[in-house]
């Protein structure tokens, strides 16, 4: 079988360029013809520096230009959900007040 594969100049650029993977999504334009558009790629070296504080039910992040606060909190939990959210975000501010940079 032979088939025609369609791609950008920057993606063909991009997979000869580099000997990793190039990750992307393949298109069927029609029953020979394909078009690979290759996902947005993450530049390590711009990739901030972060501390993270985990408890139980949360994670807290924090880096130069953003400060993440996740929670998860399962229904069947046997404590009171409220009293969980006001000891975690407690200790999260906590650590905030401790990593900021300025």
């Amino acid at each position: 079988m032979k088939i025609n594969l369609i791609l950008s100049d920057d993606d063909y650029r991009r997979i000869l360029a580099t000997p990793k993977r190039v990750r992307g999504t393949i298109c069927q334009n029609s029953p020979e013809e394909f078009s690979f558009r290759a996902y947005s790629e993450s530049n390590e070296s711009e990739q901030l520096p972060k501390r993270q504080f985990k408890t139980k039910h949360s994670t807290t992040t924090v880096n130069s230009k953003r400060i993440r606060l996740y929670m998860s909190i399962p229904r069947e939990e046997t404590t009171d959900p409220a009293e969980i959210i006001y000891d975690e975000v407690d200790d999260a501010a906590s650590f905030v007040e401790q990593n900021m940079e300025e």
